[in-house]
């Protein structure tokens, strides 16, 4: 018999629960060079001088084939025997199945759970965590993507990273906080819009999951799976709930178009306990130097929320009446003013508007800027017909209100910067469902403070059994069920100074 992974095969004489017996010939096929890899990511029956299997191998496979299956997971170590199968000897005798070796838990059979207080889906490169680290909590974020987690160990945040559809609440048993932002490719204008052809489908689904259902497989054939995504914080929650550790406080944040499903999750989390509140916000009305709408949810288990106050003027070219029916709202903060660029400049928006993409919309210094995507690079930058230099990569994350010195990492920055909730406002809509009062100087403060010092003075205070656990998406795995029984998994938390 013979186990096959892709082109490649390992041979078996037998299987051990599942698990392939070791043979000296096979190899294991690395990222890169084996010097490359951090040395306790490497499983101890692999020779970092051949990378092939150490003569004890077999023995330390062996106990290891008696395991439980959660030993085994995806990672970036992949077992090959040297010798290819021939794709014409493929048959019944042949059966296909990607085996994965998860490098730590040779090391550490047990990785301890997190102790955050607060767990963030779909982390990205950390706006939310940012907003929770100014507000004094200890968070954890989940997230995929290689650069995103490069920024986010760069800035010292937890991370795990992974897919949030292999983890669940029980692995971050201290967490009364679930803060989320789910991808918004398919529902936003930007995007195709597969979400938004969907949404009949994605609502009849939550009413599903709140009768516990399993809805996985219904949502693994949508025509995007990204629009499944933003039900797994409604699966989190319930999960939760039924394990008898509810979330004491929900936030969730969205495109406009998704405020249907944060609707109609607040009326399956309000049986449960919970009061609810949803709208739309301006980003703009927050202090944050760009026009940007949001779609929020907050539920909390000790009060009826509340979306937070705005504290500046919404940005509209003719706002005279609204500055004297508001005197007590700041104006809305401009590009200039934000980036310190004394000289005056007119923007020229990345895409078009009013649907024609040849209409490129402008804004001048004095302005908010347009709402900052993952083409934000692509903004151009004139002065008396003379073009500048474009935005730096620091420069557009402080138009989404992170620290100047915020540490971008990895590759593809841009669109690291455009996915991201401004911290600003997610500060304001964490501090609303918390039901905190903040000076009215703190934003400020916090945004100008350098994020070094920040991340310093809010680190955890005990890192013992902080790890790296890399694990990227490398083909199709089961996902956890959507409704319905789940199972439980360890969690391994990385935080980097």
């Amino acid at each position: 018999m013979q186990l096959v992974h892709g082109d490649a095969a390992c041979r078996a004489d037998n299987l051990n629960h599942g698990v392939p017996k070791l043979d000296h010939a096979d190899v294991f096929r690395l990222p890169g060079h084996i010097s490359s890899i951090r040395p306790e990511l490497i499983p101890p029956f692999l020779s970092t001088e051949t990378s092939q299997l150490k003569p004890s191998a077999s023995r330390e496979w062996a106990e290891l084939s008696r395991t439980p299956s959660t030993k085994l997971a995806r990672c970036p170590f992949t077992l090959l025997s040297s010798k290819a199968v021939d794709r014409k000897d493929a048959g019944p005798s042949v059966i296909r199945c990607p085996i994965r070796l998860c490098p730590m838990t040779f090391l550490q059979s047990d990785p301890p759970l997190s102790d955050a207080e607060m767990v963030d889906l779909f982390a990205g490169p950390g706006g939310l965590d940012v907003a929770a680290r100014w507000l004094g909590l200890s968070v954890a974020g989940i997230e995929w993507d290689e650069n995103a987690c490069a920024t986010r160990r760069a800035a010292g945040l937890g991370t795990v990273q992974g897919d949030v559809r292999d983890h669940g609440p029980a692995e971050f048993p201290h967490a009364t906080i679930l803060a989320g932002g789910p991808p918004c490719q398919t529902y936003t204008v930007a995007g195709a819009g597969a979400g938004r052809k969907a949404l009949d489908r994605v609502l009849s689904f939550i009413t599903r999951m709140a009768d516990e259902d399993d809805v996985t497989t219904e949502l693994a054939r949508l025509d995007d799976e990204r629009t499944g995504l933003v039900l797994q914080p409604l699966r989190w929650a319930l999960e939760a709930h039924k394990a008898g550790n509810a979330y004491e406080v929900i936030v969730l944040e969205q495109v406009p178009a998704v405020l249907p499903v944060w609707e109609a999750m607040a009326k399956v989390l309000e049986p449960l306990g919970y009061g609810t509140v949803t709208g739309v916000l301006h980003a703009d009305e927050y202090g944050v130097p760009q026009t940007r709408r949001r779609a929020i949810l907050i539920a909390s288990r000790h009060r009826t929320p509340v979306l937070p106050a705005p504290t500046h003027h919404r940005f509209r070219r003719k706002e005279a009446k609204a500055f004297t029916s508001r005197p007590s709202l700041l104006p809305c903060l401009s590009i200039g003013e934000t980036l310190g660029r004394v000289e005056p400049f007119v923007m020229i928006s990345n895409y078009g508007t009013g649907g024609d993409p040849k209409a490129r919309g402008q804004r001048t210094s004095k302005e908010p800027a347009f709402t900052v995507t993952g083409k934000v690079s692509r903004n151009r930058l004139f002065f008396n017909g003379n073009e500048l230099d474009r935005l730096t990569l620091a420069e557009a994350g402080q138009l989404q209100t992170f620290p100047a010195d915020y540490p971008w990492s990895g590759k593809d920055v841009s669109q690291q910067i455009g996915n991201a909730i401004p911290p600003r406002l997610a500060a304001h809509v964490l501090a609303a469902a918390l039901g905190r009062d903040l000076d009215a100087n703190f934003f400020d403060t916090m945004i100008r403070k350098p994020w070094t010092d920040t991340a310093r003075e809010t680190a955890p205070q005990n890192n013992e059994g902080a790890h790296d656990y890399p694990v990227p998406r490398t083909g199709p795995v089961p996902a956890r069920p959507i409704g319905g029984r789940t199972r439980q998994a360890p969690s391994l938390v990385s935080s980097q100074i």
